[in-house]
Parts: C-alpha cells; sequence; structure tokens
C-alpha cells in the first residue's frame, strides 16, 4: 500500500524572511509495510495494527515527502498595519482532487488591557461533490467562550475527569463561517476542528473526514495532520 494523498498546509506568521512555524507538527498515520526514510521524523507512539504514527517537523522551505508536500503561502498580506501569513489546507488522492475542503484564514489578537487572548477563523465551505456534510467543533471547556456567524448549535456532555464540556455543530452549506474564540490568559486549550460528509466519485462513495487541525481520508488513504496549540 502507498500513500497517495498530498496535503498543503499555510501557517500564519511575521514576514521576516527568517520565518519559522512555532511547534508546527504533521502526523503521519503510514502502514507498517511503507518504509519511510528521513532524519526529521521520529515516531510518536507504538504500532497499533497495521498502522504507525510518525512526527515530522517542517522548516519554512517546501518539502515533499512520500507524496505529502508541505509549503508555506508565497504571498504575505497585510492586515490593520501588521504583516500577516495565511494557512490553507486541500487534499488530494491519487493524483486528483474531489474539491477544495477549506480555506481559513486565521490571526491572534491580544488586547492591551484585556484578561483574555483572542482567535479569529474566518472559513470558506464549498460542498460541491458532498453529501449529508456537517462540522464538529469540540470539545471545549467551559472557561472557553466561542461565538459564530452563523450560530452554531451548542451540545453538552458531562465527561469523567474532564468535567462538563461542550461541542458545537454546523450544518454545513456553501459559504463563509466566522467565530471568535476567547479564553483567559494563562489558560490554554486544544481542540478539534472537523467535517464529515460523504463524496460520491463515479458510482462510489467515500466516507471524509477533514478539520482545520487535521486531515484523514478514509477508508484506504489514512493521512493525519494537525496543528498543535493554537492558541498559545
Amino acid at each position: 500500500m502507498n500513500l497517495s494523498a498530498t496535503a498543503r498546509c499555510y501557517l500564519e506568521g511575521d514576514a521576516k524572511d527568517s520565518f519559522s512555524p512555532r511547534r508546527i507538527l504533521i502526523c503521519y498515520e503510514v502502514p507498517l509495510d511503507v518504509i519511510l526514510r528521513d532524519e526529521r521524523l521520529t515516531m510518536v507512539c507504538k504500532p497499533k495494527g497495521d498502522m504507525r504514527f510518525l512526527r515530522y517537523s517542517h522548516e519554512p522551505a517546501s518539502t515533499q515527502l512520500n507524496s505529502v508536500q508541505w509549503e508555506l503561502m508565497p504571498k504575505v498580506r497585510r492586515v490593520k498595519k501588521e504583516y500577516r501569513r495565511f494557512y490553507g489546507l486541500t487534499m488530494e488522492v491519487e493524483g486528483r482532487s474531489p474539491y477544495e475542503y477549506v480555506r481559513c484564514s486565521t490571526h491572534k489578537e491580544h488586547k492591551k488591557y484585556d484578561d483574555h487572548k483572542e482567535l479569529l477563523l474566518n472559513i470558506d465551505l464549498r460542498t460541491e461533490g458532498v453529501e449529508s456534510c456537517h462540522m464538529v467543533i469540540g470539545p471545549i471547556p467551559r472557561y472557553v467562550e466561542l461565538r459564530s456567524k452563523p450560530e452554531l448549535r451548542r451540545m453538552s456532555w458531562s465527561v469523567r475527569g474532564y468535567g462538563d464540556l461542550d461541542f458545537y455543530m454546523y450544518d454545513v452549506v456553501d459559504g463563509s463561517l466566522e467565530f471568535l474564540i476567547r479564553v483567559p490568559r494563562g489558560l490554554g486549550f486544544r481542540t478539534m476542528v472537523r467535517i464529515e460528509g460523504r463524496v460520491r466519485r463515479g458510482f462510489e462513495f467515500l466516507d471524509l473526514v477533514m478539520s482545520i487541525n487535521g486531515v484523514r481520508i478514509n477508508p484506504e488513504y489514512r493521512v493525519l495532520a494537525y496543528l498543535e496549540d493554537i492558541m498559545m
């Protein structure tokens, strides 16, 4: 089995030539019979079944590893007197791109006299070729405030060892989604923003799971990518 998926990620940062993303990791869920040789690859967990997880720390320069590519967005934009880079995420399977799942821009905004830190996410969605598609955001601790346009449906669960956690759902339609996350200073959290749906390819259906923090394609070609500590 060969990995034939391609993931491209664009990360936000300053406009300096020495730009280097902070703690950006991409994990590959790689079949055991695929041999990968790269000094920057490290094992992050023991093999489970026929798969193993590998971690790859990327440099700003474009690089390629077993058909999985990483590169920074070539353009730097000026937003409110600040220079920022933006990131997006796309996947191709077997050299074909069923559709572009998500493009998003993000920036961190720190208010000078506020006790909170904020993260604003803008996501453009296209549902061409996708059936029964929806987005799930969570888990989100109760001390985190989330506002969105359009409004998301909130669901709550009590999880042993974690307390009360909130999940938010959104029925995906073509258009944009914006949400603001506010976290008290000194605290942080990690969450997953995931899109689930079905794509028709000819007479076959392929279950898709896509996230801003990561990408996974089931069942045959599996690649998991995520951004670490986005709220730090």
